[in-house]
């Protein structure tokens, strides 16, 4: 140990200049009470002392963080746990190695993922192509309690002046679910929510937008020659015929529909308010689906005419699609997806050519299914059948936990009646084969 010993107080501490190497200044009488001085004059409070035979260092904090008033009380907490034999670094060593071992923040969205989003949410997808895209490449190393406030608002910043403002609200309202999962779980060190207080960046508006009849016509029509994939375009009908949610309706697959029936069946894993749906499905609906199920076949057929090698590999996949009324081209084994729904639409709207854009004002793949419940009331539907064809849950016990009915009548008349509308105003006929189809339905 240095001879060197001063008598500590806040003015011999100030008083302490950094060298080119760092050292250390010991307390008169202090037993191993010092303070450590870097060469950029970090101050540092510590301890020598020996334990089990051994020399050990622990150090208590840096000045003036730690005035020397909470370091004389370290001290004394240290020197008690010597008189009891133990080992008063063993808690800072501890420490140490949690800190080394917690859970940075892409250790952190992987766990929300995995234990929360996958189990319970749908969009599950969406959350991790959020984090992915937006905060992992920023945090993806830090440690999850070292995320701050600041770091936060200049993510959401950022975000907004790329021109996304609602994609901005989204993701704080996901970064705050995940570091409210993340204190859940007692991440260590994780206390607070940084997002907490942090406020949306942009207002949002209850979207109204309803297609009025003439928009209905022009956008059915123009569906033919826009340049979309036919998954998309007829998952676009379909929404406009059932009024169902776009993401069920992509999720959809051929053993859910029943045309004999007339009925498509949306299990509860599907189902936002997991409960089992019926749709019925008017003549215009079933027409769609032939076109699908056309589309579909063709397709495959297609691929059949390619060379031997490559047709192995397509008709695996093709097969493997049929399963869905609207398989994606590029995503092996899986549907189209919501987004790609919304982005189809987004591009078609904003194509310079005139003779391949929809010649729409802006509207999205869900403002189809409040155009069909605005539609429905305006054929004198009441309220209640128009939620039941929605699927909405009805407030108060009776309708969540008595009411088991499922109006299934009232909603075939109603979604009949749609139907009928749309085919009035797109001047369709449906073929002898459809209403055959229907007919049976009904009986």
């Amino acid at each position: 140990m240095p001879d060197r010993r001063i008598k500590f107080t806040d003015k011999t501490i100030a008083a302490l200049k950094p060298r080119q190497v760092r050292y250390e200044v010991w307390a008169a009488g202090g037993q191993g009470f010092g303070v450590r001085i870097s060469p950029r004059g970090v101050r540092s409070f510590v301890l020598l002392y020996r334990y089990e035979g051994r020399q050990r260092r622990l150090t208590f904090g840096t000045y003036p963080r730690m005035t020397l008033a909470d370091a004389n009380l370290a001290l004394a907490a240290a020197r008690k746990r010597l008189e009891r034999g133990e080992d008063p670094g063993v808690d800072v060593v501890q420490q140490k190695a949690a800190e080394r071992h917690a859970e940075t923040f892409a250790e952190l969205s992987e766990l929300y993922l995995e234990k929360w989003a996958r189990p319970r949410k749908r969009s599950a997808a969406e959350d991790e192509r959020v984090l992915r895209r937006e905060a992992i490449p920023r945090w993806g190393r830090r440690k999850a309690k070292d995320v701050r406030r600041r770091d936060v608002v200049a993510l959401l910043d950022d975000i907004v002046t790329r021109g996304a403002p609602i994609a901005a609200n989204r993701t704080l309202a996901l970064l705050r679910k995940v570091f409210n999962f993340g204190i859940s779980r007692s991440i260590e060190g994780l206390s607070e929510n940084p997002c907490r207080a942090v406020k949306m960046p942009a207002p949002e508006m209850p979207r109204e937008r309803v297609l009025a009849d003439h928009e209905i016509g022009t956008l059915w029509r123009g569906l033919e020659t826009a340049p979309l994939g036919d998954s998309v375009r007829l998952a676009l009908r379909f929404i406009l015929a059932t009024g169902q949610r776009p993401g069920e309706v992509v999720a959809a697959r051929w053993e859910q529909i029943d045309c004999q029936r007339r009925e498509w069946a949306i299990p509860s894993t599907v189902a936002k308010n997991r409960r089992e749906h019926l749709v019925p499905l008017s003549p215009l609906a079933i027409a769609v689906l032939q076109d699908a199920e056309r589309v579909q076949r063709e397709r495959l057929e297609r691929s059949q005419r390619l060379p031997k090698r490559r047709r192995a590999q397509t008709q695996q996949t093709e097969a493997d699609q049929s399963a869905y009324l609207f398989p994606s081209t590029t995503l092996r084994d899986l549907p189209i997806t919501p987004q790609a729904l919304q982005h189809a639409v987004i591009r078609t709207l904003r194509i310079d050519d005139d003779a391949r854009r929809l010649p729409l004002a802006a509207f999205s793949p869900h403002d189809l299914r409040r155009t069909v419940a605005t539609g429905l009331g305006r054929l004198g539907v009441s309220r209640f059948v128009i939620g039941r064809v929605l699927n909405h849950v009805e407030a108060g016990v009776t309708g969540r936990h008595y009411d088991r009915h499922d109006y299934l009548p009232e909603k075939f008349t109603a979604l009949d009646r749609w139907g009928t509308h749309l085919e009035g105003l797109l001047k369709l006929r449906p073929s002898a084969e459809v209403v055959a189809l229907a007919e049976r339905g009904r009986r």
